[in-house]
């Protein structure tokens, strides 16, 4: 009967132990002491809650879990912008200021360190296509047809460009949700034999994520047009 004890005590000091998976979120914030943050999503065109806590003497702590990794757009009351997370069952840190949100720093997410290489590989591109796209504006200011196709071509192919590093991140991290989230948020611009080569990519571990089910749904949207 002893032992008895000893191996429930075990069992129940190893199933206290077995955590189920959550995310936090630490952050902290330059230029608030007090106040309230969220985090939200972008669904038919408008912005929806899906959380929030109060901002106290510059900190703020979220905590919740997910299935798989999903995108949250991180906004802070009275400040008129707003930053991407990767949000994942895991502890991560944020550090944001109020005057520059797009600079805020987050670690903790894999998923979040797979999408800075993607934006560190594009920034270049956007650079470039951004030059382009004001000569093409001036040009159509100007009336000028030849130089309106001639920028317009170039940007896009830009654009082209960015589509084929989105393809190579979802290829090359084929159980990562980022690829398949930049996939649809820039779903207009992929052919259905684009977006069937990715989807056959990606590993079987994501059939549930949002993104995947959205490429899916894109897919069987080209196949009817065509």
């Amino acid at each position: 009967r002893k032992y008895l004890i000893i191996l429930i005590t075990l069992a129940i000091a190893f199933t206290s132990c077995k955590k189920e998976p959550k995310y936090i979120i630490n952050g902290t914030i330059t230029g608030i002491e007090n106040g309230k943050a969220y985090l939200k999503v972008r669904e038919g065109g408008k912005w929806i809650n899906k959380d929030s806590t109060e901002i106290k003497a510059g900190k703020f702590v979220f905590k919740g879990k997910l299935q798989l990794p999903e995108v949250r757009f991180l906004a802070i009351d009275s400040v008129n912008d707003y930053f991407l997370v990767f949000v994942e069952n895991s502890e991560i840190f944020l550090k944001v200021n109020k005057d520059s949100m797009d600079k805020a720093d987050v670690t903790g997410s894999a998923s979040q360190e797979l999408y800075k290489d993607y934006l560190k590989q594009v920034t270049s591109i956007d650079e470039k296509e951004k030059v382009a796209y004001e000569s093409y504006k001036k040009a159509k200011e100007a009336g000028n047809l030849a130089d309106i196709k001639k920028f317009d071509s170039i940007a896009t192919s830009y654009d082209k460009e960015k589509g084929h590093v989105m393809k190579d991140v979802t290829i090359k991290n084929p159980k990562s949700v980022v690829g398949p989230y930049l996939i649809t948020a820039n779903s207009w611009q992929f052919e259905l034999t684009d977006l069937e080569s990715v989807i056959s990519s990606i590993d079987t571990s994501l059939n549930q994520s949002i993104y995947v089910v959205k490429i899916k749904e894109r897919i069987e949207v080209l196949k009817k047009v065509q």
